[in-house]
This record gives structure tokens, sequence and C-alpha cells, in this order.
């Protein structure tokens, strides 16, 4: 009797397996779709020989990704040739520059119709900044409300040569990739890119870019500082913070800070010389004092 009510008990338990089964399953996940890459988007080649053209050095990765934005813009501006203003490896030349061109990856572009009548092409100037950065490049329209004249400002995205100002246009607190104009504020808060698409190509996400433009969150001054809190140095036009081993202008300087050098507040403040300093200690563990804002701008931001 007993063997026949196992066999009965096995029957009905096999019979119901597969609702069983179906009732435990695990739902398959929905892959997360893979972004369409851009159409035009070309990877750039990996040459960093140094050429002159219209009297300004560019490496030969900058002039293959001009060469491509020419063709993706199809207009009279000629971004191999004449336009060309300000290239690259010109340290200290252009103080209005703030660094970006000191080293490869860099270049300034003029908007004007050249040589024949000098004008502003406004109908152009979207059109190329579309190119540019489809072809690889964080690119900006600038003029004279940014204190310049009006061009183009465009930094290869990837360059190896990026100087250190340079890269902070690309994913730094003002950079591209977060979705900002590039422009270092004294207020420490960043003014949003307004010139054109967000374009991120596949080799640049192979190089470990990324969108970071939703989760940028900037905390906008009035600022308040504690001990604990981490930091950032905050120059414009390529300006340093100093170290100082006292909190007074007369102390000695342990080390000039370039702009976003990261520093965490280990002490109180203290008011000397008309400033607010306090104790910050760097990355490598070095502790000093350095002022909290000068000129009427945020020199540390949160």
């Amino acid at each position: 009797m007993f063997k026949w009510l196992c066999i009965i008990l096995t029957i009905l338990i096999l019979g119901n397996l597969p609702s069983a089964i179906a009732q435990i399953s695990t739902p398959t996940p929905t892959p997360t779709p893979i972004p369409q890459e851009p159409e035009g988007c070309l990877t750039p080649p990996d040459d960093y020989d140094i050429v002159e053209i219209n009297g300004q050095q560019l490496n030969e990765r900058t002039i293959a990704m001009l060469t491509h934005a020419q063709t993706l813009y199809g207009g009279t501006i000629e971004l191999t040739g004449r336009a060309i203003t300000q290239g690259s490896y010109n340290a200290g030349q252009v103080a209005l520059s703030f660094g970006t061109h000191d080293a490869g990856g860099a270049v300034d572009i003029s908007v004007r119709n050249l040589p024949i009548n000098w004008e502003i092409l406004w109908d152009d100037i979207p059109i190329l900044l579309e190119a540019l950065r489809t072809a690889g490049f964080a690119a900006w329209y600038r003029d004279e409300d940014d204190g310049m004249s009006p061009h183009i400002h465009a930094i290869a995205i990837g360059d190896k040569d990026l100087s250190y100002a340079a890269t902070l246009q690309l994913d730094g607190r003002y950079g591209y990739f977060r979705g900002f104009n590039g422009l270092p504020k004294p207020n420490g808060v960043p003014e949003v890119d307004t010139d054109g698409d967000f374009i991120l190509c596949d080799w640049m996400r192979e190089l470990g870019y990324q969108n970071l433009r939703n989760e940028t969150v900037i905390i906008e001054p009035p600022y308040t500082f504690e001990v604990g809190d981490q930091v950032y140095v905050n120059t414009v036009w390529g300006g340093e913070l100093n170290l100082r081993a006292e909190p007074t202008v007369r102390a000695t300087i342990l080390q000039p800070m370039l702009s976003e050098t990261p520093l965490t507040i280990v002490g109180d403040s203290q008011l000397a010389d008309g400033y607010r300093w306090w104790l910050l200690r760097t990355e490598d563990g070095t502790l000093g004092w350095a002022v909290e804002a000068s000129d009427g701008g945020y020199t540390l931001v949160k």
C-alpha cells in the first residue's frame, strides 16, 4: 500500500512540475539598449607629429580632425588654413587662453569671412560647431561677452598632449562632458553649454569619456565651509592659489595650486590681512593655509 502511495505522489509532483517551475522562474532582464553612434563619427589617427599651418603649430591628429570637420561642414571657412588663429604648443603666449593652448589638441578658428570683408558668418557658426563636435572636438563660440574677439575655441578630445587646463575643459568642473561651456567663473558656478548638441562617439567611450551631464550637481554660493569638507581650488584665467605655511600673505609659499586641485579642510578658519584663511591638506598630505576668496571671487569651492 505504501509503495502505491509513493508512486501516486511522484506522478502528482511530476505532473505539476512545469507549472511550479513557471511560478519560480526569474524573468529574463531586458538588455539596456546601446546608444546609437551619431552619424559622422570617425576615429582620429594616433599621429602626434607637429606641423605648422598658417603660422600655428598643430599635431597631425588635430589636423586630421579638422579636415574631417571641414568635410562635414562644407562651408567656406578654411579649418585647415587661414581660419586658424591660434594653434597648440604655444605655452605662455596668450594670457586669455589660460593655458589651454600650452600643449597639443587646442585650436582657435575665426568665424569671419576671410579675406574678403571680415564679416562674421553668423549662419555658419552653428553648422561649424556641430561639425567640429562630430569630428571629436569640444567646441564653443567665444566673443566679446567672454572678453575675447569672435572665434570658435576647440579642444581635441582624447589628445594625449593636452595641457592640464585643456583637460579640465573636457571633464572638469566647467567641462564639455558635464554640460558646461569650459570657462571658469569667479563664483564657481559653471555656465550651461548652449552652443549645440552634445555628441559622444564610440571611440570617445573607448577612451573612458562618458556623458556626465545628468550626474553633475554643482553647489552654488554662498558657500559655507567647515572642517572635513572636500573642496577644490577655483581660479580663472590660468591663475594659481598659493598654499602657505601660515595664514598670512607674508608666509612662505609651500606650493602654488592649479584650478580644481582637490583639498580637505582640516582646521578652523582664521582672519588675517583682510582674508579668511583655511587650514588645508592636499592629496599628498601637505598641510598649509589658503584664502577662501580674493578679488571678489571664490578661490575655494565645494
